[in-house]
């Protein structure tokens, strides 16, 4: 289920209520999925380009489950890496500084952060190439 915002379930009931890991058999499947899809999608561009890429797969990082979404944020995380390995060295010091002068350095192993943080950083027409 992604967070939408609609009459029976408005994304801010969402957040409080639904949000984290699914405890039924759906969930899991979503799960499993998305960690297959992630590896197989992270090694195979043409796969990846089928699916219809980065803008296909970012709305998966709102993901109710958030296996679902840490999953798909790792394949978007190792996708722009790969598109542009100089960016991405120059996004990590950034983001190192960041955490740094925030006391929360533990956000640096954050695979979801990290991938909000890019997506925000990038442009859309770069990130719809990737």
């Amino acid at each position: 289920m992604l967070h939408e915002s609609s009459e029976a379930h408005p994304s801010t009931k969402c957040r409080r209520l639904c949000c984290g890991v699914g405890t039924s058999l759906m969930s899991d499947v979503a799960a499993c999925t998305a960690f297959i899809l992630m590896h197989t999608l992270s090694d195979n561009d043409s796969a990846f380009t089928k699916v219809g890429g980065l803008s296909a797969l970012t709305r998966f990082l709102q993901a109710c489950d958030s296996r679902v979404a840490v999953f798909m944020a790792k394949l978007v995380g190792d996708k722009i890496k790969q598109a542009d390995k100089t960016q991405y060295a120059a996004f990590l010091r950034e983001l190192y500084v960041a955490c740094v002068e925030a006391d929360d350095e533990s956000a640096l192993y954050n695979s979801y952060l990290h991938a909000q943080t890019l997506l925000h950083n990038f442009n859309d027409s770069e990130v719809g190439t990737v």
